[in-house]
């Protein structure tokens, strides 16, 4: 099988901006492209996206499928107030090119690492909220069920996210395919259970604790503290004497806004739990305790098993990223390649058990993995690596002939012949309708914007014309596209989040207000060009319309009482709603 020759430049623009950012290239960043020398201008324009804030957005809503991340519990709806923090966190790490052995690290121990200065500090502590995110059961009246139940969720994101094996099963019984006995489970889950996450109640709640301060910022905090225990003070006395002045209870609520210290959700640190080995899962029927460890049958990497008197995060920490553990690094890899070209070189990208599926590859798997340890876990320079590659610019178009023998020689694309065309993310549908509207803000960074009052996550619609990852990601109201567009379940793992193509898709995009709203004022934009019609495809599609397009979109008779405005809105929604503008070419 020949594989298919390169892609147009037109094309090769849109699916490099689309796969490094998650945005469309605009058409003044298209005539950039075409007006750099062939030689090197996909090298230049993918060294210009890997620097881009967008790109470090677009790659740590990746991550975050991954890690189940999201804004409140399904029970009740109860809003994380921090959670963001942690968005935040991946977003600069990926900003940042945190290497990934440090990422993995952080994540999983950086509240237990020494910081150098105040701002590593307070990132280390913010990391392992990713410990946090699960979705409990938190009514729960059986607490010490529910420990063990947080226990088997945290030990399931561990196993999928760096290890791609599924440990849950194991709880119970042996892992009837892959070397995971129940030993070795209870020996991990031992080791997180010498981490408190949640302070339990008749509805259990989750533990969040003030971040690290400059020592400005906590002089003035303390300051804030003090006249607050003061008003306090003042507003009891006063209430005994039942002579509240007129505006104390302002003032005093004004002082508990000033004296609010930054909190994170964050494990805090019980120590060495050896826990009991549980006959099927059941803390009733308790054994002899299993000292902590690892997975001691599945790898032979040369970390020792805590025996200190801390929890065991930070040797966990440590034996995650061990040179002689090489299988953290190659669950990675495979992922950046899923993210990249559509398809693992192990299509299932959660599990590289002996339930999951082969590696095509496995040599070049074992190459990049390899390649990625000694390049210190640049993520950039594994994306740009990756990107550059030949595969990665081969054509998608099904009239190339070769594209078409591709495609009945291989329709999984498992050779690589040709580069796999897909829908993109329903996040990076909603972020390129703001965009070409000319609405996109640049910055979505920070706590979102939900009031004080807020108690549950029923029936919010919060929306900003920021990126979809700064929308809170509520788990009982996702945002309509999400729900449409196969967004990623932030109940679970999503390391490969399925790609559907059904009727509510094409009936949200013809009649979802914000569809037409961005289709109008793309149409206000380009209405005073000369030639509108050329000017909208180029916003929108990145290139210029075919002729037979043209012929489509010629303007309707002024005689015919049509509207010219709406004419072109209704041009604008049509390409918006275009597998051209809604498909990686």
């Amino acid at each position: 099988m020949s594989p298919a020759g390169e892609a147009d430049p037109l094309t090769l623009c849109r699916r490099i901006h689309l796969v490094l950012t998650g945005l469309p290239p605009t058409a003044e960043q298209v005539a950039r492209f075409l007006g750099q020398p062939p030689q090197d201008r996909i090298e230049r324009t993918v060294d210009g996206l890997l620097a881009s804030p967008a790109h470090a957005e677009h790659w740590a809503r990746h991550w975050l499928d991954v890690v189940r991340y999201a804004d409140s519990v399904t029970l009740r709806g109860l809003v994380f107030r921090e959670a963001w923090r942690y968005r935040d966190y991946v977003v600069t790490a990926f900003r940042e090119d945190l290497p990934f052995d440090q990422f993995v690290r952080e994540q999983v121990a950086g509240d237990l690492m020494p910081a150098d200065g105040v701002a590593e500090a307070a990132r280390r502590r913010v990391a392992p909220t990713f410990w946090a995110l699960g979705d409990a059961n938190l009514e729960e009246q059986d607490k010490r069920q529910l420990d063990l139940d947080v226990l088997d969720e945290q030990l399931d994101v561990l196993g999928k996210a760096f290890l791609g094996q599924t440990l849950a099963c194991a709880r119970c019984h042996d892992h009837k395919f892959d070397p995971v006995p129940a030993r070795d489970y209870h020996a991990l889950a031992g080791i997180l259970a010498g981490t408190r996450l949640l302070r339990h109640a008749n509805v259990s709640e989750w533990i969040e604790t003030p971040l690290p301060l400059e020592p400005g910022d906590e002089s003035r905090v303390r300051r804030a503290e003090e006249r607050l225990r003061a008003l306090e003070e003042r507003l009891r006395q006063a209430r005994a004497r039942k002579a509240v002045p007129e505006g104390l209870e302002a003032e005093v609520a004004a002082a508990r806004i000033a004296a609010n210290r930054p909190r994170v959700m964050a494990p805090v640190e019980v120590g060495a739990t050896n826990l009991p080995f549980l006959r099927r899962g059941d803390w009733r029927q308790a054994g002899a305790p299993v000292p902590r460890g690892f997975l001691q049958t599945a790898f032979r990497a040369s970390t020792r098993p805590p025996s200190g008197p801390g929890s065991g995060r930070l040797e966990l920490a440590a034996w995650l990223t061990a040179d002689d553990q090489p299988l953290t690094r190659r669950v990675q890899v495979n992922r950046v390649w899923h993210w990249i070209f559509g398809r693992g070189l192990v299509p299932s990208v959660d599990n590289l058990g002996t339930t999951g599926d082969p590696p095509s590859h496995p040599a070049l798997l074992d190459a990049l993995a390899a390649g990625f340890r000694e390049g210190g876990g640049s993520t950039r320079a594994l994306i740009r690596t990756l990107v550059l590659t030949r595969a990665f610019a081969r054509s998608s178009d099904p009239r190339d002939p070769q594209v078409s023998r591709s495609v009945q020689a291989d329709p999984a694309n498992r050779w690589l012949g040709r580069f796999q065309s897909r829908p993109v993310e329903a996040e990076a549908l909603r972020d390129a309708m703001l965009l070409v509207a000319g609405d996109l803000q640049a910055d979505g960074r920070g706590a979102p914007p939900f009031s004080g009052a807020l108690a549950a996550d029923y029936g919010q619609a919060v929306d900003r014309p920021v990126r979809t990852l700064y929308l809170p990601q509520f788990r009982n109201a996702r945002p309509d596209f999400l729900v449409a567009f196969d967004g990623a379940d932030p109940s679970r793992v999503t390391g490969a989040r399925e790609a559907s193509q059904v009727a509510p898709q094409a009936l949200l995009l013809l009649n979802h207000p914000f569809v037409r709203s961005c289709s109008v004022r793309c149409a206000g934009a380009v209405a005073a060009e000369p030639d509108p019609v050329e000017a909208l495809w180029w916003r929108i599609l990145g290139r210029p319309p075919t002729a037979s397009e043209r012929r489509a979109a010629a303007a309707p008779d002024a005689t015919a009482g049509l509207d010219p405005a709406g004419h072109l809105a209704d041009l604008a929604h049509g390409l918006l709603a275009s597998l051209d503008f809604r498909r990686i070419p």
